[in-house]
């Protein structure tokens, strides 16, 4: 392990992140919030097949504008946004918690430094669903490795996940509010090990475990470069 890999990660305050993003973003988020309201709506509408056709053109006409744009390039002015290549923007972006990205939830999340451990809450909506009525695993599992990778951040070294499992105790229901809290419990070496369990209510709906490797801060660098040069 090198001297690079033990040197503390610093930590996201994702209040204070919210509050002082700037640019776009917080048009972002609008629109984002409004493809969550489409998406939710989408496939348990009865709207006539005319309306569905017709909604599909006026969005199609609207991301136009959107992919026609030249890339963001819009490095990160926020303090609390973590000292990591890339990463600068993940309060937005991320699959699970960004406020820009349509796709999330999107989750909330605090953190309790002293006790190593992280709270996450979100409401998984009617395009989460699998089994009727029920969140999909594969969401449940991202949900998971979202708050697990938070709670590796204890160790003080940036990590990426090794492997986790999730334990699926009871159907974990749609449109109902939920609860991760999940915590660092031990470093050994490169591995650092961390657990979690996911609430409804009083009702633990799955717990899981994860194992995160510690990587050199400069490989999230590295990533970013490559994914620069391959223009993705």
């Amino acid at each position: 392990m090198s001297d690079s890999d033990s040197v503390e990660q610093p930590r996201v305050d994702r209040a204070t992140a919210i509050e002082q993003a700037g640019g776009t973003w917080p048009a972002k988020r609008e629109l984002a919030s409004a493809l969550r309201e489409l998406l939710d709506s989408l496939c348990g509408s009865g709207a006539s097949d005319e309306e569905i056709r017709s909604a599909a053109a006026e969005v199609r006409s609207l991301t136009r504008p959107l992919a026609d744009a030249p890339p963001l390039d819009e490095p990160s002015e926020n303090p609390a946004a973590p000292h990591l290549g890339g990463m600068h923007d993940y309060m937005d972006r991320g699959p699970m918690c960004g406020l820009s990205n349509p796709v999330a939830p999107p989750m909330t999340m605090e953190t309790n430094p002293e006790a190593h451990a992280a709270r996450g809450e979100l409401v998984f909506g009617n395009a989460y669903e699998g089994a009727p009525g029920c969140v999909h695993g594969g969401f449940v599992a991202s949900a998971f490795d979202e708050m697990l990778g938070v709670a590796s951040s204890f160790s003080g070294a940036p990590c990426m996940t090794g492997e986790f499992t999730v334990r699926y105790r009871h159907p974990t229901p749609i449109n109902t509010p939920l609860r991760i809290e999940a915590r660092f419990t031990e470093r050994r070496g490169r591995r650092i090990f961390t657990e979690a369990d996911m609430f409804a209510g009083e009702t633990r709906v799955a717990d899981a475990r994860g194992l995160f490797i510690v990587i050199p801060f400069d490989r999230f660098s590295e990533l970013e470069q490559e994914r620069s040069e391959s223009g993705r």
